[in-house]
């Protein structure tokens, strides 16, 4: 994909946002760059004017700032004059406009209805895949009140309900009138209001998926008439939201790293990625948060803004932060409500990004990846300095010291520390293990990288970290300045059943 062209400063990825008042068609299962839609799918789309909102006022005494004298006493008296205080005007979502539908007139057609409290489906699939969509989305709007807050009461107090078209046969919902002449052509799904069009899937993880997606739009989108989020987010969370499991309890899951491709057959997302990598190169983390409706028109946009979400969403360090967001953009705007929870964070979330994006893969793990950011000190030359414990089940860890461009340094390692519990524990040193390796690498063996003491720069384009294999041990010139970090090889998916430590010694050396 060409790479985005960038023209923001940095206090950035707040500011970073265009207002939005529309979504293009959502993306396609495969992972595969859809055919181009007709340009009217990006056509910006306007929701029905909200009726005037009801102003409050409040009546607040306060002193005069002179004072009169009494006609009959001639003693001052103060007098007190009312001021208007204006007040926040209540926020109410949008009223509901779905027309009403004839089931009797529709089962004519081949089409069904099946309703719960926040579905009217209309479709013609067979009645076992389309019964239980419904239910399917009560939870998952449990899951939005739960992750974004309630949404406001309508002026009419009704309750928030949506109407679906899910459809295998597009003709026969042409035919009974369901599909609006003005309705942008799309080619997977559609949204407006609290209704939403959608195709038929081949595969019945993905037509949950897309139904979840598309519902995710309507309940994200039907506060205010114009929505000031951007796209990147909008689609991204219907996509974060849409990430859902079946537990064994009959329970629901969202928000879902993706683990396995048995139990999410036709998401794609981090195939599509995993690719674009190999190909293109990365996005950084300013450019993915820059792509317009436009750019939504070629399928991997949807990967890269699903990735940005699930990253801030599951990322310890930032996930409240995140959270809050979704809850306040409701009734502020996108911008400065991000500028509030993340301007302090900006650098770490730009340095973190590319560690995330290039090692992304099915079940990865953010809780034992997120990287403590630290400022090291500077490494003392050819004096005895303390050992650093690495922990076999985490991600990169700070040294805690800094190294000089130009300068010598040897690293030297030492323990033994279990990868693997089952079939059998996997007992390593740092040298790692070479019956298995990840990214060229045996698992086990002491790597390292440097985090340069310049700060991020929000170019376009990334590139992957530069990793240097340390193993027992390393002597080496420093190429660059700044904080060097140590890990244990693993696959980021395996990390949790890894245990123990080995001891790290960094040393500078003057003597040649």
């Amino acid at each position: 994909m060409k790479s985005i062209a960038m023209s923001w400063n940095l206090i950035a990825f707040s500011t970073l946002l265009a207002f939005v008042t529309s979504v293009v068609g959502c993306g396609s299962e495969e992972p595969v760059i859809s055919p181009e839609p007709a340009a009217e799918q990006v056509a910006t789309e306007k929701h029905a004017k909200q009726e005037s909102n009801l102003q409050i006022s409040v009546i607040v005494p306060e002193p005069s700032e002179t004072s009169q004298k009494s006609n009959t006493t001639n003693q001052p008296s103060v007098e007190t004059e009312e001021k208007t205080i204006p007040q926040a005007q209540p926020v109410f979502r949008q009223s509901d406009k779905r027309p009403q539908h004839d089931a009797a007139r529709l089962k004519k057609f081949g089409i069904q209805e099946y309703s719960s409290k926040h579905l009217i489906l209309y479709t013609d699939i067979e009645e076992k895949l389309a019964k239980p969509l419904p239910e399917l989305i009560d939870r998952a709007y449990a899951a939005w009140v739960d992750y974004f807050g309630p949404l406001p009461p309508s002026r009419e107090r009704a309750e928030f309900q949506m109407t679906a078209y899910l459809m295998d046969d597009q003709d026969r919902f042409q035919q009974a009138g369901l599909i609006p002449l003005e309705l942008p052509t799309f080619i997977n799904g559609r949204h407006r209001g609290q209704e939403l069009w959608m195709n038929n899937q081949k595969h019945d993880y993905y037509r949950r998926h897309l139904l979840i997606h598309e519902a995710t739009h309507c309940f994200m989108t039907i506060v205010k008439e114009e929505v000031d989020a951007p796209v990147w987010y909008l689609e991204g969370m219907a996509e974060l939201f849409g990430t859902h499991r079946y537990l064994k309890d009959g329970n629901v899951q969202f928000r879902v790293m993706p683990d396995n491709q048995e139990d999410f057959v036709g998401f794609g997302r981090i195939r599509m990625l995993q690719e674009e990598l190999k190909t293109a190169g990365g996005l950084s983390l300013d450019a993915v948060s820059e792509l317009s409706a436009n750019d939504f028109l070629d399928n991997i946009c949807y990967a890269w803004s699903w990735a940005l979400c699930e990253f801030l969403n599951a990322n310890p360090r930032y996930a409240k932060k995140f959270q809050q967001l979704g809850r306040d953009q409701v009734t502020g705007t996108f911008a400065n409500v991000f500028q509030e929870q993340f301007r302090t964070d900006l650098a770490n979330l730009r340095a973190e990004w590319p560690f995330f994006i290039f090692n992304i893969t099915a079940g990865f793990d953010f809780g034992r990846a997120a990287i403590d950011f630290e400022t090291g000190d500077f490494v003392p030359a050819d004096k005895e300095i303390p050992s650093q414990e690495i922990t076999a089940n985490r991600g990169w860890q700070p040294s805690g010291w800094l190294i000089e461009k130009g300068k010598t340094y040897r690293i030297t390692a030492s323990g033994r520390f279990r990868l693997a519990e089952k079939p059998k524990p996997w007992i390593s040193e740092p040298q790692g293990i070479s019956i298995r390796y990840h990214n060229g690498q045996p698992v086990g063996r002491l790597l390292a990288t440097i985090q340069s003491s310049q700060a991020p720069t929000n170019a376009a384009q990334i590139h992957a970290p530069i990793i240097f294999a340390v193993g027992n041990e390393l002597r080496f010139q420093a190429t660059e300045s700044g904080t060097i970090y140590f890990r244990l090889n693993d696959y980021w998916n395996e990390l949790e059943d890894n245990l123990g430590t080995v001891s790290v010694r960094i040393q500078q050396e003057t003597k040649q």
